[in-house]
């Protein structure tokens, strides 16, 4: 069985599966990632340019899916080159996010695809208006702004066979006619290195000192310090 991945930087979400199907002889991997991706190769990988051009952007609201559309054609160039060697995936799995699984079936018509259901946006009882402080009720523009990052993710979700979603929150924001495809299944943790550890110290460098298991610690981890990832609820709790 051949199994193709598609993420713009992978493993991504996909590290575990893939850890343990490497790990299976009587299946070829193979996965496709953007150009830049920094990250490890853990399986073969063909890597595809892309450039998101402003100059060629259309309108706003077509700007998101126009930048998905060209990302995906760079991933279908990348898989009928990867075709050429031989390697015809029974199985392809990706996230749609950025389009990169949009044409994936153009190239491979018989392989299934399983897609990543990360998100689908709104902007009621969302992401986009949780905050009572930052929630802009009547802003139409606004509104059409958010639906439009839709554009790609609907057609990518009916033309998979299957799509997972880490949690239920997740699965329940698209629309009920495709829910019927998504299953539920938590991304995971590794627990042989994330575990309790009773021996446990962390020091830090400009001081010197050290932590020990039973001290009181506050940690913020977060990719960027912004109001989305509720970085102002957080240091306005640090005095108290």
């Amino acid at each position: 069985m051949q199994i193709l991945f598609l993420h713009q930087n992978f493993p991504a979400q996909f590290v575990h599966v893939v850890r343990a199907l490497r790990a299976r002889p009587q299946l070829k991997l193979a996965a496709i990632t953007d150009a830049g991706n920094k990250q490890p190769e853990l399986i073969p990988t063909v890597r595809y340019s892309f450039k998101d051009d402003p100059d060629m952007r259309p309108g706003p609201l077509a700007a998101a899916f126009a930048a998905r559309a060209a990302r995906g054609q760079a991933t279908a160039k990348a898989m009928v080159e990867l075709k050429k060697t031989g390697f015809k995936p029974d199985l392809i799995i990706g996230h749609f996010g950025w389009g990169e699984t949009l044409f994936a079936k153009d190239v491979f018509p018989a392989a299934k695809l399983i897609v990543h259901a990360e998100f689908y946006y709104s902007a009621v009882n969302s992401d986009a208006d949780f905050d009572p402080e930052f929630r802009r009720p009547g802003d139409v523009g606004r509104a059409m702004m958010i639906r439009s990052k839709n554009a790609a993710i609907l057609p990518a979700l009916i033309d998979a066979d299957y799509a997972v979603a880490p949690t239920r929150w997740q699965a329940s924001r698209f629309p009920k006619e495709l829910r019927g495809k998504i299953a539920i299944l938590h991304e995971g943790i590794d627990t042989d290195k994330l575990t309790p550890n009773p021996q446990a110290v962390f020091r830090l460098k400009e001081s010197g000192r050290a932590f020990h298991v039973g001290d009181e610690v506050i940690t913020f981890v977060n990719r960027n310090l912004e109001p989305y990832r509720g970085y102002h609820i957080f240091m306005r709790a640090l005095p108290r």
